[in-house]
């Protein structure tokens, strides 16, 4: 689980045997401690990544039905597989956030470095109630700022409602010291780099979507027994 605490991210709490420890929710509770953007949008079923891994099953079964192997070993190609895939979006993701060019982020880049002259990246943050790390935020002309968050997909779609509402709550956030002019998703093909999509959210959808993030923050709460706003169990 993901928590911050004091602006950063909480990734660590001492353990009483000596050294650190991922902390658990009780510790971050004690701590006053609030979970990230990311944690509270989990309680929503993804679809989208079960038909992924479907869809991934299916070709894997075809491509291998002329030289079958055992069960167990197509399982841990699989995983290792899957894993490899994981792991290149979040290499991606981590120089796309800090600007560093590359075969795949270059275009990425380049689209950044044309719309803003400033930029702050990786800011970390965390309100009352939740926490999280904002990829990017461009400055414009006028004093006014962009909000950019940037997913690295595996094919050409449209922006999902959970991209909105984290942008949302990132917005809701920005806009208690600065003026917000747009949110947008940058969506990446993890295969070659190229932009799908530069999508700008509207102020209703935003609206919108806080809203709705405001109600899966209330329900993460009410499952894990936090209320966030006094920094507390609820019960026991």
């Amino acid at each position: 689980m993901r928590f911050y605490h004091e602006g950063a991210r909480l990734t660590e709490v001492p353990k009483k045997s000596g050294g650190t420890k991922a902390p658990t929710i009780r510790e971050a509770i004690e701590l006053g401690a609030v979970p990230s953007v990311t944690e509270v949008l989990n309680l929503i079923a993804k679809p989208f990544l079960f038909t992924w891994v479907e869809d991934k099953a299916f070709q894997f079964a075809w491509d291998s039905a002329a030289t079958p192997i055992p069960y167990e070993d197509a399982k841990e190609l699989y995983k290792s597989q899957s894993k490899a895939a994981m792991d290149k979006g979040s290499e991606l993701h981590d120089k796309m956030s800090r600007l560093e060019p590359d075969e795949f982020t270059q275009e990425a880049v380049a689209w950044v470095n044309e719309r803003y002259k400033i930029t702050e990246h990786e800011i970390q943050f965390s309100s009352d109630t939740y926490g999280g790390t904002i990829d990017l935020i461009g400055k414009n002309d006028d004093g006014s700022v962009d909000i950019i968050d940037f997913k690295f997909v595996m094919s050409d779609r449209k922006p999902r409602d959970q991209e909105l509402w984290q942008l949302a709550a990132y917005r809701a956030w920005v806009q208690e010291t600065r003026s917000v002019r747009k949110c947008i998703n940058l969506l990446i093909s993890q295969d070659d780099g190229h932009i799908i999509s530069a999508h700008e959210w509207t102020e209703e959808e935003l609206n919108h979507g806080y809203f709705i993030f405001q109600s899966i923050l209330a329900a993460w709460g009410a499952i894990n027994n936090y209320d966030l706003v006094n920094k507390r169990k609820y019960h026991g």
